[in-house]
């Protein structure tokens, strides 16, 4: 039933939250009181704040990019949440906003990983694309690619700290060509997205679109402070990553909240509508998923079939499943649905003498799941008014027809009756004639 499907959802939504929650206070915990390591001077304090703020902001932000594409759906964004996803565990791992504080000079191998880069260059461009086979694969094998983001940055920016690829000084015009390379390629999946924004209807799209925007500006910054290097400068380049995520999680939030004031619209019509399908008085009705398994019957049905146990949903599908053999079996059904999706008319349960009106019909919910809808009323009472309305019509048309006939047959010897006594009464004034002869002739 649906109620019990929703109640296992939020069962599990909670011990989500719950792991969640548990296991960022565990990391919080053991990063506030249990890291020893770190020298007490500011500098050291602050970039271990940094990068531990960073890291949360980052998480947060990889969250409700997810959170977004949960409420959507939309392959776009569980892409690009692959992308925020990668650019958050090259936070954590050090090759993004870190490192440039301990150097005097701002190179490749102390500004970026650019192999991990590039992935997530890849998939932002694969984001803003028309369908390809390659999205179906993502799609199709989210975990795979959940994992496959988290393992890249980690597995290419290890190898490339360690072989040390772009450590090189000589590679300074490298530094500015790929920054303007990540400049355009930003400014243009920031359009992209704007588009997409405006012809999807999706808030969302224009969040992230300023998330990405902000990374152009970051690639424009870098450049900039190429040969300004100071701790300000190096700041404003760590905090323009925070923007990015702080974009997407306030942006989340407003979403949530236009999402939570249009629920409570929708869910005051939906109680009433609700209220009239489960307590309506008039239809039984039905709704099945496409593996003919009970998901609602209302309690019309319920305490049709249950009577005062209507609570005993395993009893009332079992029966329901019995029940059901009359429609499955009904080759006009069957047709009806395969040709207009629709069927309406009437059944006859022969074996407890039931006539139903009945409609049957093809559903399908977001999930682009198909189910049944069966509405129906027990028409019985009404056949059986109707035919022995029919039974009196015919009797009292043959009742009319008798008396008319009677009436005929008897006025004929009524009128010759009739006719003679009025002759008779006329002769009896004559008292030249006879009326013995007058009498006995007539």
């Amino acid at each position: 039933m649906i109620k019990e499907k929703l109640a296992k959802k939020e069962s599990k939504l909670f011990i989500y939250v719950l792991l969640s929650m548990l296991m960022l206070s565990i990391i919080i915990i053991v990063s506030v009181f249990f890291k020893g390591n770190i020298q007490d001077n500011s500098l050291e304090l602050t970039l271990e704040f940094i990068k531990f703020f960073n890291c949360i902001i980052s998480v947060l932000g990889v969250g409700s990019c997810l959170i977004s594409y949960k409420k959507s759906n939309n392959e776009s964004i569980f892409i690009l949440s692959l992308m925020y996803l990668m650019l958050s565990i090259g936070i954590f791992c050090g090759h993004i906003d870190f490192l440039p504080f301990y150097a005097k000079e701002l190179t490749l191998s102390t500004y970026i990983v650019v192999s991990a880069s590039i992935f997530r260059i890849f998939l932002l461009v694969l984001s803003v694309l028309p369908s390809c086979k390659l999205r179906t694969i993502i799609i199709n094998n989210k975990a795979f690619s959940f994992l496959l983001s988290i393992l890249i940055p980690i597995v290419f920016g290890t190898i490339e700290r360690s072989l040390g690829v772009f450590g090189s000084e000589e590679i300074y015009d490298f530094f500015i060509f790929y920054n303007i390379f990540l400049c355009i390629t930003y400014t243009i999946c920031t359009l992209k997205l704007l588009e997409k924004a405006i012809k999807e209807k999706e808030y969302i799209f224009v969040v992230l679109s300023s998330s990405i925007f902000v990374l152009a500006i970051k690639a424009v910054y870098a450049i900039y402070i190429l040969n300004r290097l100071s701790f300000y400068t190096k700041l404003i380049s760590v905090s323009l990553t925070y923007i990015c995520f702080l974009i997407i999680i306030i942006g989340a939030l407003i979403e949530l909240y236009m999402h939570i004031s249009k629920c409570k619209i929708l869910n005051k019509n939906l109680n009433l509508l609700y209220d009239l399908v489960d307590n309506g008085k008039h239809c039984y009705m039905l709704i099945f998923d496409e593996n003919k398994n009970l998901l609602y019957a209302n309690q019309k049905v319920k305490e049709y079939y249950l009577g005062e146990n209507y609570n005993n949903t395993n009893k009332l599908e079992s029966i329901i499943k019995s029940k059901a053999e009359i429609f499955r079996n009904n080759k006009d059904v069957l047709d009806g649905l395969d040709k207009d999706g629709v069927w309406r008319g009437i059944l006859k349960d022969k074996e407890n003498s039931i006539t139903i009106d009945c409609c049957i019909q093809w559903i399908s919910s977001e999930e682009n799941k198909k189910g049944i809808g069966i509405t129906f009323r027990d028409i019985t009472d009404i056949i059986n008014k109707d035919l022995e309305v029919e039974r009196l019509k015919i009797y009292d048309k043959e009742k009319s027809e008798f008396i008319a006939n009677i009436s005929h047959e008897l006025k004929t010897p009524l009128n010759i009756f009739y006719s003679s006594v009025q002759l008779l009464d006329k002769f009896i004034e004559n008292k030249n004639e006879d009326f013995r002869l007058i009498y006995k002739k007539y």
